[in-house]
């Protein structure tokens, strides 16, 4: 895991550089000043990234809402370390696309903790995010459906009619709650959505919305918005192979 450092203070990077020797399998990428990290960002993949907020040029608020802009990278967590307790600054920070902002003077272990924990979550949605990329030829294992309704044909088709017609406003009503940054609407609907999908045997898609829901629960509004653009993927690919398994179940009902 590659973690980016953004900071002109001698002191910060010495505790920071400390940090990153205690967590495992992770490397440091240091940089002085918001404009080498951003060029460094467009050609390059971080994991994780750590901004001071007071820096010359300019600061990290706008370094962070630069970096929300290269598409790659909405999803990385990032954390700001800040000397003041303003509440404008926090609010600005976390609307240009921060995931935490921690105040100094702090402890090593509430910087350890916070690290640790936004690491795991890019590491999860980079696991979820590889595999759907892996080519598949389905995301349903109609085979496995079927056994955990006990091969009830009928059932299963009542079960994917059910699910066609519930889930287009369930993903309209969680865009909407993520539009609104109302992650407690976004948490619930996602709940009911993955309730939905637990029906079918599609491990990929239900691994997805389980990552989606975790960000949801750490409010980490960038890494939600892009876990559920995957998620969106996913479950629009189950949908589609749905829609042609009912099709396929209706001909063969109306032919016999």
């Amino acid at each position: 895991m590659r973690i980016l450092i953004v900071d002109d203070d001698v002191i910060d990077i010495t505790i920071l550089k400390q940090l990153v020797q205690r967590l495992p399998q992770c490397h440091a990428t240091e940089f002085a000043t918001p404009e080498l990290a951003l060029s460094w960002c467009k050609n390059n993949e971080t994991d994780f990234v750590i901004v001071k907020h007071l820096m010359p040029s300019f600061n990290g608020i706008e370094f962070t809402r630069q970096l929300r802009g290269f598409a790659p990278k909405t999803e990385v967590p990032l954390l700001m370390l800040t000397v003041t307790e303003e509440v404008e600054v926090r609010k600005a920070a976390l609307e240009a696309g921060a995931n935490h902002v921690l105040n100094k003077p702090f402890s090593f272990a509430e910087l350890h903790a916070l690290a640790t924990k936004m690491l795991a979550a890019r590491a999860a949605y980079k696991t979820v995010r590889d595999a759907a990329a892996i080519p598949k030829k389905t995301v349903l294992d109609v085979n496995a459906t079927l056994e955990r309704l006990s091969g009830d044909r009928p059932l299963l088709l009542s079960v994917s009619v059910a699910f066609l017609g519930s889930v287009p406003d369930l993903l309209a009503s969680i865009n909407a709650a993520l539009v609104a940054k109302d992650h407690k609407r976004a948490l619930a609907q996602m709940h009911a959505l993955k309730g939905a999908v637990a029906a079918f045997d599609a491990p990929v898609v239900f691994k997805c919305l389980q990552n989606v829901e975790k960000y949801a629960k750490d409010a980490e509004g960038p890494a939600i918005a892009a876990a559920f653009r995957l998620a969106q993927e996913l479950v629009g690919q189950l949908v589609t192979e749905l829609r042609a398994l009912v099709a396929a179940e209706s001909t063969c009902g109306r032919l016999e």
